[in-house]
């Protein structure tokens, strides 16, 4: 695991757009999976930005969902989706037909997974993840206790996510389900970003870099197996 660190959150964001810009750059029809929440928020605006100064980098470009709250979808501000569409895909004018996500307001879980299993299986694996890590080291919604096996799947969402997850919502939400890629399509991953910022990340970050070596109760540990993964951090976070 490459470590990067940033003086501020500025600077790790504008490190990070460039980073990918220049990792995809060549790729004729690359396979994306960005994170929804607030970190990443600093890097889509840059992207966009370096976007729109004629990289173009994002045409051809096709866009898995990472993970989405059961019970919301794009049009509840808060969802991943809709922070992904208000930050990143409309503002890129990113085709519908390009973007592959759950939809966290469906009937049929399962076969939402099995599709999108099977659109990896076949059009991936994916060429880069961007991915943020929750305060109990979760990866999407991977969390602790999942398998490295695992695949997208409905899981039931550990107590401290559904707490700090209320923090994107204006009003309470109930929290308890989600979907998500799984380890395994993580793992699988050309190349993966691990993004984290402030200091409130700073005891995930510390235990990360404490123990180099796959745990199951922190799945962002699972990096770790990785060959090509970056973390960016900035000073704050960083132990």
């Amino acid at each position: 695991m490459q470590i990067i660190v940033s003086k501020n959150y500025i600077e790790l964001c504008n490190k990070v757009a460039n980073f990918i810009v220049d990792e995809i750059k060549e790729l004729s029809a690359p396979l994306l999976c960005f994170a929804g929440g607030d970190t990443p928020t600093g890097v889509y605006k840059n992207l966009v930005k370096l976007d729109q100064s004629g990289r173009g980098v994002f045409n051809q470009a096709n866009f898995v969902g990472l993970d989405e709250w059961v019970g919301l979808n794009d049009e509840d501000s808060g969802s991943c989706r809709f922070t992904l569409n208000r930050d990143l895909y409309r503002p890129l004018n990113i085709k519908e037909s390009k973007i592959h996500f759950f939809e966290g307001k469906g009937n049929d879980y399962s076969k939402q997974c099995e599709q999108l299993n099977n659109f990896i299986e076949n059009n991936g694996p994916i060429n880069l993840a961007l991915l943020g890590i929750g305060v109990n080291g979760h990866i999407g919604f991977n969390e602790p206790g999942s398998s490295l096996e695992s695949v997208a799947r409905l899981v039931s969402l550990d107590e401290i996510t559904q707490n700090v997850g209320q923090k994107y919502f204006e009003t309470e939400q109930k929290l308890t389900q989600g979907i998500t890629l799984g380890l395994k399509q993580i793992l699988e991953t050309g190349v993966i970003i691990l993004i984290a910022s402030g200091l409130k990340k700073k005891p995930i970050i510390k235990e990360l870099l404490t123990n180099k070596s796959f745990n199951p109760s922190v799945p962002v540990s699972s990096l770790w197996k990785h060959s090509n993964c970056h973390l960016f951090v900035d000073e704050e976070a960083f132990s």
